[in-house]
């Protein structure tokens, strides 16, 4: 049971550091009081008998700090030694003393700030199979001075048919639609995407099956894939969900699959997924025409 006497004897320490302090001054007296009797009965007188103790014992101070030393919580009398001074000092000057806390405040909050950013953007990989190979396609026109233009679908289909450097594209818009049909509208967030974006984003539906390349055609009878959270909320997780309509801004949307629970989307709140139709017959040549959201590509 040693270390629970060691336990005891440093949370002594901690929390009764005034009668630590005693009890050594008392242990400090009583030695050199002894020393004194032993060098009296050799002879000495009490003068030359207590110069003589106090020599062969060492210098007082010096044994009281070693014996502090080894309490083992030196750094916890230091710290509160520290923070006394540090308080006092606040009480004097109280202007400066806030003007310093809240610049080391606002100094803490910047670096976490940065580094939550360049940890999310740089150092941690996206949620997707190989990470490393998807880039965000993106277009600037510096001439003109814009510095982000949507991707056109000619030039989405250009890069999916003719690219030779590129494995895939896909392409996605955020959008919005209103449900009705059921017990009162609701405005949800929703993803118009292309077929090939839930190969390159391990997309898997649950339930039912992913957009194909007739889905996202002209001639597509705009079936919907809901995410995993709006199938919960809306249809209580019921798995005879598929073949059931949903009424979207008027239009009537077959339900054709359920995204898994850990799906990642940029965007948390999307419930559901709706085909990006295109039509290559209407598509012009340039960025302006059909816009649409960055495409993401893997290499």
């Amino acid at each position: 049971m040693r270390w629970l006497s060691n336990i005891l004897f440093r949370l002594k320490a901690v929390f009764a550091p005034k009668r630590m302090e005693d009890e050594l001054d008392e242990e400090m007296a009583f030695h050199i009081d002894m020393e004194i009797k032993k060098l009296m009965a050799q002879g000495l007188d009490p003068v030359k008998a207590r110069f003589e103790a106090e020599r062969n014992f060492g210098e007082p101070l010096r044994q009281v700090e070693r014996a502090r030393d080894s309490w083992g919580v030196r750094w916890v009398q230091d710290l509160r030694a520290d923070l006394r001074l540090t308080f006092r000092a606040a009480r004097k000057s109280p202007v400066l003393s806030v003007t310093a806390i809240l610049t080391i405040a606002l100094g803490i909050g910047g670096t976490a700030a940065v580094f939550s950013v360049i940890h999310g953007v740089l150092l941690q990989a996206l949620p997707y199979e190989e990470p490393e190979s998807l880039v965000v396609l993106n277009h600037t026109m510096p001439g003109i001075g814009n510095q982000s233009t949507p991707l056109s679908s000619a030039l989405y289909l250009t890069y999916r048919d003719h690219s030779r450097s590129l494995e895939e594209v896909g392409l996605w818009q955020g959008t919005a639609r209103t449900v009705t049909g059921g017990v009162d509208p609701e405005r949800v967030a929703a993803w118009t995407v292309t077929e090939t974006l839930f190969p390159m984003l391990g997309l898997v539906p649950v339930l039912g099956r992913a957009f194909d390349a007739e889905d996202t055609s002209p001639r597509s009878q705009n079936p919907v894939i809901l995410t995993h959270h709006y199938w919960q909320d809306r249809f209580n997780g019921d798995r005879d969900v598929l073949g059931r309509t949903l009424e979207l801004s008027g239009v009537v949307s077959p339900i054709v699959g359920v995204l898994q629970p850990d799906a990642t989307l940029r965007d948390r709140n999307v419930s559901l997924l709706l085909p990006l139709r295109l039509d290559p017959t209407l598509t012009g040549s340039g960025t302006g025409a059909s816009p649409h959201s960055p495409g993401c590509v893997r290499a």
